[in-house]
């Protein structure tokens, strides 16, 4: 494996991560920036809480299309069933992955990478991504906590491929730092669960939300 090509399609991966679907979308479609609303984190679940359903999907959609293009640029390059292959797969979604959330345009403040790294996953096992992302998608719509749902996914995926599926010291390595971002960047998130302070963010939450107001608007309505 020619360490130089490998460098750059690493390089070209890191800047697909950096394009923040979010970002762009809440500025030039929805004129507002994701990033002073809510939570103040550009992914998908922060669009979910201020924008919607719709707007949630279509970048969570988005933001995992930046880790299967990477990963499926490097397997295919470096040959689909070989070892480089598989170096060059994990190392291009890794690179995405970091580009998501350390963007090099945007001061190196990025989103959590959550999406991202399912689509990496997605190419690494799509058996298992598809079923992990899943059954966690439905926990998280369940529970409410998008962020555990996230923790869980590249738990699982992490696990199984270092475990059960062996691919050797390098991309051991590789999944250990997966593990290791997500974890960081989730660190607000994994804090505020241990103390009962986690927003709650799902379909089912702004439903129960909504129903809520709408009680309150109707019982103000009968006092006055």
């Amino acid at each position: 494996m020619s360490l130089y090509w490998l460098f750059l399609l690493c390089t070209v991966s890191y800047f697909i991560g950096n394009v923040n679907f979010s970002v762009i979308c809440s500025r030039l479609l929805l004129r507002s920036d994701i990033r002073k609303s809510g939570s103040g984190n550009p992914g998908a679940t922060n669009m979910l809480r201020n924008f919607g359903v719709k707007w949630g999907v279509a970048i969570l959609v988005l933001d995992m299309l930046k880790g299967t293009l990477p990963a499926l640029m490097g397997l295919l390059l470096y040959g689909i069933g070989t070892s480089n292959g598989t170096i060059a797969m994990y190392s291009c979604g890794l690179a995405a992955v970091l580009g998501h959330c350390f963007p090099v345009i945007f001061k190196f403040k990025g989103g959590k990478g959550a999406a991202t790294t399912v689509g990496v996953f997605l190419v690494i096992n799509p058996l298992l991504g598809a079923v992990a992302f899943v059954a966690v998608l439905l926990y998280g719509f369940a529970f409410e906590y998008a962020s555990l749902s996230s923790i869980l996914f590249i738990t699982v995926c992490v696990l199984w491929e270092g475990l059960v599926v062996t691919h050797g010291i390098a991309v051991s390595v590789i999944l250990c730092v997966f593990y290791v971002v997500i974890l960081l960047t989730h660190r607000q998130n994994i804090r505020r669960l241990l103390t009962g302070k986690e927003q709650r963010a799902s379909p089912l939450a702004k439903l129960k939300r909504r129903k809520m107001k709408q009680k309150q608007e109707i019982w103000l309505q009968e006092i006055q």
